[in-house]
């Protein structure tokens, strides 16, 4: 998730340690080198014991932000809550709202514009961590009937969504790459189906234009697998998601 959970000094030797549930609190540590970023890489304030999350602060004590979601009904119905109450699966970078759920937001109202509810309700799973400055999730739809899936299958491979750079399919508008389409039956309801899809966001898409184009090169491929570079190298943790990070 990003936690910061040790520091070296100049020798490579660990001069801080780190240990954190999965709410944030710090149940061990070592160490009194001066260092502000701790659990997923956010900045401590103690006292009073709260992490900055950009947009708000978080108490780790009771799990929960101390201010309204200022995006509102679009995080969720309760305005507190910290990563959907999971997070060991999500994280919040921008203390707005967590980064599958933003995905599933952006992908029901292409799907459903408006105030229509879309099909997707049910939390993705993130899948292969960190890869080239984004986190893959995947989503599974609401059982459907096969002609609804099919239909929906249509709107999210449109193939002018794909080429000419890349696999299909990127949403314009959205920065959703939607890959990976696949139709199951639903195990609970009897004659539908439900459609599992492979999608992250992407900063810039290279087929909406030259600025589109930059973007992707420069920050989403260049940025983000320069991270995947150092992480490997250095074995770090940087939590770079260039889509839903400040």
């Amino acid at each position: 998730m990003g936690s910061v959970t040790s520091i070296t000094g100049t020798s490579g030797s660990i001069a801080n340690s780190y240990t954190y549930d999965s709410f944030g609190n710090l149940t061990a540590s070592t160490g009194s080198t001066v260092n502000y970023f701790q659990y997923t890489g956010r900045e401590y304030e103690g006292p009073p014991g709260l992490y900055y999350y950009r947009a708000r602060y978080y108490d780790p004590t009771i799990g929960r932000f101390l201010n309204e979601d200022p995006i509102r009904f679009k995080g969720g119905v309760n305005f507190y809550r910290y990563a959907t109450n999971s997070p060991a699966l999500f994280t919040d970078p921008t203390g707005l709202i967590p980064c599958e759920q933003l995905i599933r937001n952006l992908l029901n109202d292409f799907v459903n514009p408006g105030c229509n509810p879309g099909p997707f309700n049910t939390e993705g799973i993130e899948i292969d961590g960190q890869k080239g400055g984004h986190y893959n999730y995947e989503v599974t739809s609401d059982p459907l009937s096969p002609a609804q899936i099919t239909s929906l299958i249509a709107l999210l491979t449109n193939p002018k969504y794909g080429k000419p750079f890349g696999p299909c399919c990127r949403i314009p508008g959205t920065g959703l790459h939607v890959e990976n389409p696949v139709e199951q039956d639903a195990p609970n309801d009897p004659g539908l189906e439900q459609l599992t899809i492979t999608v992250h966001i992407d900063l810039g898409n290279p087929n909406s234009g030259p600025r589109g184009f930059l973007d992707h090169i420069v920050v989403d491929g260049g940025v983000g697998h320069l991270e995947d570079l150092i992480d490997k190298i250095f074995g770090s943790n940087l939590n770079l998601d260039v889509d839903c990070d400040d």
